[in-house]
């Protein structure tokens, strides 16, 4: 519960980030905390290294359990990794080396990463079709219809603690306020987060019964507050990064947490 509280207050910090842009745009924190190697890309990289580190020793504890969570653990593990180094670009801008000549004609930054080797907008739609699907509608359904055709085959083969809780999907959705509301480019992205929200918010009141913490109820209050903040503070959302690099800490933090859930490393995540 003590990570909930602490990722909603960080949330409403980036928030307080965003106003202070608004009101008095030659402060330049925003654009400072979010610039190349920043303050967000710098603890999105932490973040994931501090997740490969946890599931890789996790992993080496579990000897005895089943090859799905070990499976699991060590996959993970080594997607943390992987991210970390590609949002540092492997340390590129720290070791001051050049990219090699592979990189240079085919990277769209020219540096030393995988993940910009693939058109930007296809990577991006990519990663949000998984995020939304696998990590906000599917929550969402699976604690509506918890006898669900897939929810019981992920049961059935032994894989039942990957399935997200909805806290996990109201968390994301928070991540996810961070964007470009009024950029037509990402119009999909606008459609998906509120069709996303404004179904989780019907399914809560008809369920109502079933939400038994009020965080839940509070974070999707937030989430609506981003809503406002966000469509209010549009011409900082177009003018600085920040729309990217805060919602991928705040994606990676949540991902983590999810991950450390189900291994084991900290308690199991309630709905």
């Amino acid at each position: 519960m003590a990570f909930r509280y602490f990722y909603l207050s960080n949330v409403c910090l980036a928030y307080g980030l965003i106003l202070v842009s608004k009101l008095w745009p030659k402060t330049g924190l925003l654009a400072r905390a979010t610039i190349e190697n920043g303050f967000y890309e710098v603890a999105t990289a932490i973040t994931l290294l501090a997740g490969a580190i946890g599931l890789g020793w996790r992993w080496m504890k579990l000897s005895s359990s089943s090859w799905q969570l070990r499976l699991g653990c060590i996959a993970m593990a080594l997607l943390c990794f992987i991210g970390a180094g590609e949002e540092i670009s492997w340390g590129q801008h720290w070791l001051k080396f050049e990219s090699g000549e592979f990189f240079q004609s085919h990277n769209y930054q020219k540096e030393t990463n995988l993940h910009n080797l693939v058109n930007p907008i296809l990577f991006s739609t990519l990663i949000n079709v998984v995020l939304y699907v696998g990590f906000i509608l599917y929550p969402f359904i699976h604690w509506v219809f918890p006898k669900n055709r897939l929810s019981q085959l992920l049961i059935e083969y032994n894989l039942g603690a990957y399935i997200p809780p909805i806290t996990i999907a109201i968390l994301l959705m928070l991540a996810h306020c961070f964007h470009g509301w009024l950029i037509p480019q990402v119009y999909s992205d606008t459609a998906a987060l509120l069709g996303s929200w404004s179904l989780g918010l019907a399914l809560m009141l008809i369920y109502k019964k079933r939400v038994d913490h009020p965080f839940l109820w509070v974070a999707m209050l937030v989430c609506g507050i981003g809503f406002a903040v966000g469509i209010g503070a549009s011409d900082i959302f177009q003018r600085d990064n920040f729309q990217y690099e805060i919602r991928e800490c705040f994606t990676a933090l949540v991902l983590v947490y999810w991950a450390f859930g189900w291994s084991g490393l900290l308690e199991q995540i309630k709905p």
